[in-house]
C-alpha cells in the first residue's frame, strides 16, 4: 500500500508511546503508592477471609496485584483524558491564530509561547509545543516538525493532523486550509471521546459500588459473627472462605464487565474517522482513488498506535479488511468502482457497505459534493454510537441479575456454612 510519508512511515509507534508515559520520578512515586495501597487492602481482605497466615499472604498477593492493575488503568484512562482535553485547547489555540491571518510557523511558534506561558504543572504537554517552535525558528519543514510533535505527544490526534500536514505537503494543497479543517474534524472527535468517556465514567462508578457491595456485606459478618461462625466451621473454615471469596470475585468480576464492558473497538467509530479523513483529501483537491490511498494508509497508522497502546494485538474489523482490499486493488491499478461494488454486494459490515454504495450512488450522480457528504455521514455515526451506548446500558439490566445472585449466594453460604456443617 503506497505511504503517504516516509518520516511517517519510519514512525516508531514506541517512540510514540514514550511520551504518553510520564516522568520516572512521578512514574516510580504513582507505583509504589498503588503497590502499598494493593497490599494493605489485600492484607486486609486476607485478614477478613482468613485465620492461616499462608492463605492471608495469598489473598493479599491476588488482591494487591487486582488493586494495581485497576488504578493504573483509571490513571491511564485520566492522563489520556487530561491530554486530549489539552489538545484540543491548543488546536483551539492553533485554529484562531491562523484564522487571523498567522502562517501554520508562525501560529505554532505562538501556540508553543503561550503553552509554555500557560505551562504551571502541565509542562510535559507544553514542551513538545516550545520544541516544535524552536525547530521553526531554525527553518526546518513544517511536515517533518509536526511529525516530531505528534511523536512526543503520542496521540491519535496529533498523528493524525501530522499525517495530514504530509499529505498536504507532497500533494501541494493549501496547508492553512487543511490545517483549518482537520482542526475542525479532530474538535469533534475529541468531544466524542469526551461524552463517551463521562458515560464510561459513570457506569464505572456504579460498577465499583456494586462490585464492593459483598465485601462489605463480609466484613459486617466477620465484625459482629466472628466468635459464632470459627468454631463451627469444623476445620473447613479455610476452604468455606476460598469458596465465599471466589464466588464473590466472579461476581464483582461479571457485574463491572457488564456495565464497564470497553466499546472503543466498533467499527462504526473506525468508519467515522476514516471517512473524516477521505472528505478532507477530497476538499484538499485529491482524485477519490489517490485520497483512498492515502487515507487507508493514515488509517492504518492509527491502527497500529491504538493497539500497541492497548499493549494487545486485535482483531481486524471488517471495516479495515475493507479499506485495505480497496487500497490494494488501487495499488494494482484496479478499479476503485469494481472494489467498491464488490464491498457493496458483499462485506457482513453495515457501515463498509454503507459507504461503498455511499461512493458508488454519488459516481453515478456526477460525483459532487462527495466530501461534505462524508463528513455529514462520520457525524451521524458518532451521533448513533452515542445513542447505542445510552441504550447498551439498559438492556445490560437484565444480565445483572447473575452476578447479583452469586453475590448473594456466597453470603447466604458465609452464613449458612456452620449449620449446614453441623447436620
Amino acid at each position: 500500500m503506497a505511504s503517504f510519508s516516509n518520516p511517517l512511515t519510519a514512525l516508531t509507534l514506541n517512540t510514540a508511546l514514550k511520551s504518553r508515559k510520564r516522568p520516572m520520578d512521578q512514574s516510580g512515586r504513582d507505583d509504589l503508592l498503588d503497590w502499598c495501597g494493593g497490599m494493605a487492602a489485600g492484607i486486609f481482605a486476607g485478614c477478613l477471609y482468613f485465620r492461616e497466615t499462608f492463605w492471608i499472604l495469598i489473598t493479599a498477593t491476588v488482591m494487591c496485584l487486582l488493586i494495581h492493575e485497576m488504578l493504573e488503568g483509571f490513571r491511564r484512562e485520566k492522563n489520556q483524558q487530561l491530554e486530549r482535553q489539552r489538545l484540543k485547547d491548543s488546536l483551539n489555540l492553533l485554529a484562531l491564530y491562523l484564522r487571523a491571518g498567522f502562517s501554520i510557523s508562525e501560529a505554532t511558534k505562538a501556540v508553543g509561547h503561550e503553552m509554555q506561558r500557560q505551562a504551571g504543572r502541565n509542562e510535559n504537554f507544553a514542551n513538545p509545543w516550545q520544541h516544535a517552535a524552536r525547530k521553526l525558528d531554525l527553518n526546518q519543514p513544517i511536515g517533518r516538525v509536526y511529525e516530531e510533535l505528534a511523536q512526543q505527544l503520542g496521540l491519535e490526534q496529533a498523528l493524525w493532523l501530522a499525517g495530514m500536514l504530509n499529505i498536504g505537503t507532497k500533494s501541494g494543497a493549501n496547508l492553512v486550509a487543511m490545517v483549518l479543517e482537520t482542526e475542525e474534524q479532530l474538535q469533534a472527535h475529541l468531544e466524542f471521546e469526551a461524552q463517551r468517556w463521562a458515560q464510561l465514567a459513570t457506569r464505572r462508578l456504579e460498577a465499583l459500588i456494586m462490585a464492593a457491595a459483598p465485601f462489605v456485606l463480609t466484613f459486617l459478618l466477620s465484625m459482629t459473627m466472628s466468635d459464632y461462625l470459627q468454631p463451627m466451621y469444623q476445620g473447613k473454615g479455610p476452604w468455606v472462605m476460598m469458596a465465599v471469596l471466589l464466588m464473590q470475585l466472579i461476581g464483582s468480576g461479571c457485574f463491572y464487565v457488564l456495565i464497564v464492558e470497553d466499546h472503543s473497538g466498533n467499527s462504526d467509530l473506525v468508519m467515522a474517522v476514516f471517512m473524516d479523513c477521505l472528505a478532507q483529501l477530497i476538499h484538499a483537491g485529491l482524485t477519490l482513488p489517490a485520497a483512498w490511498r492515502y487515507a487507508a494508509s493514515l488509517q492504518q497508522t492509527l491502527r497500529r498506535l491504538r493497539q500497541q497502546a492497548k499493549r494487545r494485538v486485535g482483531k481486524d474489523h471488517e471495516v479495515d479488511r475493507m479499506i485495505c482490499q480497496v487500497g490494494g486493488a488501487l495499488a494494482f491499478n484496479g478499479s476503485l468502482t469494481e472494489a467498491l461494488s464488490r464491498i457493496a454486494a458483499q462485506s457482513p459490515a453495515a457501515a463498509a457497505s454503507r459507504l461503498a454504495g455511499m461512493i458508488l450512488q454519488n459516481h453515478k450522480r456526477g460525483g459532487s459534493d462527495l466530501g461534505t457528504l462524508l463528513k455529514k455521514e462520520a457525524a451521524c455515526l458518532r451521533q448513533q454510537r452515542l445513542l447505542f451506548l445510552q441504550r447498551q446500558g439498559g438492556r445490560r439490566e437484565i444480565w445483572l441479575i447473575f452476578p447479583l445472585m452469586m453475590m448473594l449466594v456466597s453470603s447466604l453460604l458465609l452464613a449458612a456454612a456452620p449449620a449446614l456443617l453441623s447436620l
